[in-house]
């Protein structure tokens, strides 16, 4: 357990390492020291699944896995930012910002979505299928009195998301085919980004919380 004491009237961070530096001589570990001490941390332990991950592939088994991490980390933000624009809506959050239409969601959706299906390598026909479902969107939402209930029945941005499962899915095909082993490509699923999954979930529920009954 790390402890705070005051030293010349600044707090000083003595943890493990900070303890055996002061015993051995060394000056103090303050707090900025800290920080870049557990941001070298996290750099280390994702160096340490890169390795467990790409030991023993060849330089093609790499850079298919390489296109997997991708691919699932764009996966994953994606279906945070379908649930929060299709489950909360982001009209709401884009009427605070002055002189934006009710295009407005569309178009952020679709810059955004066209972002992530570039570094995830989707390619041609997935653009044109995210575009089509926002302008079909934008569409649907621009009619009188049946607006808002086709914004609630058409979810332009969780559709557009299967096209990163799908991708995710297919590459995960390619690896197994290029002899990749199994463990190793789970370990890469079970390491992408953890805070959108966590995110999506507690939004999701924020959603259905907000929802009349």
């Amino acid at each position: 357990m790390s402890e705070i004491l005051r030293e010349d009237e600044s707090e000083i961070l003595l943890g493990p390492r900070a303890r055996a530096a002061i015993e051995s001589g060394e000056r103090s570990v303050d707090r900025q020291e800290a920080r870049e001490t557990v941001g070298q941390k996290a750099t280390e332990a994702r160096e340490r699944v890169s390795k467990e991950v790409e030991s023993e592939l060849t330089p093609q088994q790499k850079e298919i896995m390489e296109k997997l991490r991708a691919a699932k980390n764009s996966e994953e933000r994606v279906k945070l930012f379908a649930t929060i624009a299709d489950d909360i809506g982001l009209d709401p959050l884009l009427s605070l910002i002055p002189e934006l239409g009710d295009g407005a969601s569309s178009i952020v959706s679709g810059i955004y979505l066209l972002m992530e299906a570039k570094a995830a390598d989707l390619g041609g026909m997935a653009y044109l299928k995210i575009i089509g479902l926002q302008v079909a969107d934008f569409a649907a939402g621009a009619i009188p009195v049946l607006g808002d209930a086709a914004d609630y029945f058409f979810k332009a941005n969780k559709w557009s998301s299967k096209s990163f499962e799908e991708q995710t899915r297919e590459i995960v095909d390619k690896a197994r085919e290029a002899g990749v082993p199994e463990d190793k490509i789970q370990i890469l699923l079970q390491k992408a980004e953890k805070w959108p999954q966590l995110a999506t979930k507690a939004v999701g529920l924020a959603g259905r919380a907000m929802k009349p009954a």
